[in-house]
């Protein structure tokens, strides 16, 4: 098979992580509080998720050059948390690049909200609610990357790393007080 010269400099899946990074940089950036500013987070939130996916799905998957060593045996060993938050990433890229998505998303992207340490530093964010999880925007980009530095880190354990399951779990517990709220508020 002939190889994809449709690119822009990003040839490894090295390249890509590099540009998740710097995705994640600009979404987590100090920013105030006017309508333009959230525009470009959302085209920022576009740009870090979809390409978190297509690293994820398209480059650790299908044998990219520099891939890390035990990339493929640590997605395919993470725990049942880290594939839900995949499951997450996949609806809002595809939820956010497709008009109408052809499959149903396990995920939703509710309105912005102050609700953590993160929203009340960067101000209201996007609340997203998966199965198991609630998160706003910030938090569950931070989880993210700590995943892929999990994945590209041929150093580390196979193992999960214990603070990223803490954080999914405060994750989890969140979801369920705030359903457990809502239940009782009625």
């Amino acid at each position: 098979m002939a190889p994809n010269t449709a690119k822009f400099g990003l040839a490894t899946a090295r390249d890509l992580f590099g540009k998740l990074e710097h995705d994640r940089d600009l979404l987590l950036r100090q920013r105030p509080e006017n309508t333009e500013e959230q525009r470009l987070e959302e085209y920022e939130a576009f740009n870090f998720f979809v390409t978190a996916w297509h690293l994820h799905h398209d480059w650790l998957g299908n044998n990219a050059i520099e891939k890390p060593n035990h990339s493929l045996r640590k997605i395919a060993d993470a725990h049942s948390h880290l594939k839900e938050v995949r499951h997450a990433i996949r609806g809002i890229a595809n939820g956010s690049k497709h008009f109408s998505p052809r499959e149903k998303l396990k995920v939703s992207v509710g309105p912005r909200e102050i609700s953590s340490y993160y929203s009340y530093f960067f101000g209201p964010q996007y609340a997203i609610d998966t199965k198991s999880f609630h998160f706003l925007m910030y938090e569950l980009v931070v989880i993210v990357m700590e995943y892929f530095d999990w994945i590209f880190d041929d150093e580390s354990p196979s193992s999960v790393p214990v603070a990223l399951l803490e954080k999914l779990e405060k994750a989890k517990e969140l979801r369920i007080a705030r359903e457990n709220h809502r239940n009782n508020s009625f």
